[in-house]
């Protein structure tokens, strides 16, 4: 059985696992009630339809270990923020913004989104934008956008209880990930910046059992390192010219051991490539054709 908190209004059903393919789910109640993200563990959202009156169904984002169990609440008002809306509503376009439109891997990856995480396009897709509130009956929310991760990745607050949702700016040790086509490492520097401008007392991520309480400036410092600890690996790696499929090859971010068969490869690459542009906009490499080579100090 998966673990549970409750916090004020909000209970979270965390994860099955603390990370893909599943992802902590939220409930939180007023005199209506609005679920977040159906993908903790099958059978605590089969037990949750048939206990509990769900009036609305949010999604964070596009991402599979987020939106796994929608199926479950079909027919229930879904939101979710306008700029990841065309990949609720078409698997081409969440292919294209994923990364996978054209290559090798978007048959097998568009199988897998439809036959193991259940993904059915939706006709009726209810947009909201950064600020957009909803009011649940005696608890608003206030939607917060988090551009980066994904272009729509959005989360909220609950300003009466100081709660914060992060979504998948979660703060954890591996992250973050920027490994589809439409992501963007500015952006998330970017909704670092804004988070910790929000007054909450505690904030809830989108993985991991930890709910965290206070300042959480440290862990914001952190996560941002992680993004200049993995430029300073690309760098010392171009000590010697490389391509970027051979920088790839050696998964200077994921730390997976990957082949080119794998969609892992493509996400790699994706992320390599982004800092690449970064290193190459502050002219710290160079490139020559295919070629990329740390520039002489």
């Amino acid at each position: 059985m998966i673990q549970t908190q409750q916090i004020g209004p909000v209970k979270i059903f965390f994860g099955k696992l603390p990370y893909y393919p599943y992802c902590n789910t939220l409930l939180v109640k007023g005199r209506q009630t609005l679920l977040v993200d159906p993908a903790c563990e099958e059978k605590a959202l089969r037990r949750l339809r048939a206990e509990e009156k769900i009036d609305f169904l949010f999604n964070t984002h596009y991402h599979p270990d987020h939106i796994r169990y929608n199926p479950l609440f079909d027919g229930i008002d879904f939101f979710t923020h306008r700029d990841d809306a065309p990949c609720f509503r078409s698997l081409d376009s969440m292919a294209e913004w994923v990364g996978v439109k054209g290559t090798p891997y978007e048959q097998t990856w568009k199988a897998t989104l439809t036959k193991a995480f259940g993904f059915r396009e939706k006709k009726e897709v209810k947009e909201v934008n950064d600020g957009t509130t909803l009011d649940l009956g005696g608890v608003t929310l206030q939607f917060l956008h988090f551009p980066g991760h994904t272009p729509g990745l959005t989360g909220f607050l609950i300003p009466e209880f100081e709660i914060l949702f992060l979504a998948d700016m979660e703060l954890s040790p591996a992250g973050p990930w920027y490994h589809n086509k439409k992501a963007s490492i500015q952006s998330i520097v970017d909704s670092v910046e804004k988070i910790r401008k929000i007054r909450a007392a505690i904030s809830i991520p989108s993985h991991g059992q930890e709910v965290f309480r206070g300042d959480i400036g440290p862990r914001l410092d952190r996560y941002l390192e992680n993004i200049y600890s993995r430029e300073r690996k690309i760098l010392e790696a171009l000590s010697t010219p490389k391509t970027l499929d051979e920088l790839a090859s050696l998964s200077l971010i994921s730390g997976f051991r990957l082949s080119r068969e794998q969609v892992w490869f493509l996400f790699e690459r994706n992320m390599i490539e982004k800092h690449l542009e970064r290193l190459l906009d502050g002219e710290k490499i160079s490139r020559k054709g295919d070629i990329f080579q740390r520039r002489a100090d």
